[in-house]
């Protein structure tokens, strides 16, 4: 019979950003390489720049993207957004 591997518990807590992010886990997942950077800028608005780099860095720190964009933690936005220089 097969089992689960993770609680639902454990599964809810994976699936969402912790409530503190660690300034090296910042550093480590958040800061956006030159190939990030050259991927980014293709896209159009400020608006969509920073959701794409949101994503895609969100999808290196959690494993895959967050369920709500609207949930990543502000010192998670604005490090991303300092990085591409928008507001």
């Amino acid at each position: 019979m097969p089992s689960r591997f993770l609680s639902k518990a454990e599964r809810a807590r994976l699936s969402r950003f912790p409530a503190e992010v660690a300034d090296n886990d910042c550093i480590v997942y958040f800061t956006l390489t030159p190939a990030d950077l050259s991927c980014i800028e293709q896209k159009r608005g400020e608006e969509n720049q920073l959701g794409f780099a949101l994503l895609l860095c969100s999808l290196r720190y959690l494993g895959h993207f967050p369920p709500n964009i609207h949930r990543i933690p502000e010192k998670i936005i604005c490090f991303v957004a300092e990085q591409l220089q928008v507001s």
